[in-house]
């Protein structure tokens, strides 16, 4: 997609058309036909990733994700593209340099997915 024609509140409507959301595991498992082993199997062998955003306590060991918002959304695929080094390699395929538009082509070529307030990607 040559991204670079559109502004940046369309890049963000893309982006954000390009996430699925799920009320729970039950309805997730509904539409993509797997179970929870399966689903904990693809994450223990790096297919599907937890990349939700949030606050760790460590006193208490807690740790509060994030309230699934718009802004918070495009935040955490931003995180994670840092925190994953992707830039080298979307920058191929992205038509722009701004964090924006890593984020679309990051939409593109992986399946975003919301569980409740748990934010995965599935880079299979």
């Amino acid at each position: 997609m040559e991204n670079n024609q559109y502004t940046f509140e369309q890049k963000v409507q893309f982006i954000l058309g390009n996430i699925e959301h799920y009320k729970d595991f039950e309805e997730y498992s509904k539409y993509n036909n797997v179970s929870l082993e399966d689903f904990e199997e693809s994450k223990a062998d790096g297919f599907i990733a937890d990349i939700t955003c949030g606050v760790f306590n460590g006193a208490t060991r807690e740790f509060t994700p994030w309230i699934v918002s718009d802004s918070n959304l495009i935040d955490t695929i931003i995180q994670d593209i840092r925190d994953g080094d992707l830039y080298e390699m979307l920058e191929d395929y992205s038509e722009g340099t701004m964090g924006i538009d890593y984020a679309l082509t990051y939409t593109e070529f992986y399946k975003v997915f919301t569980i409740g307030e748990r934010v995965f990607v599935d880079m299979d």
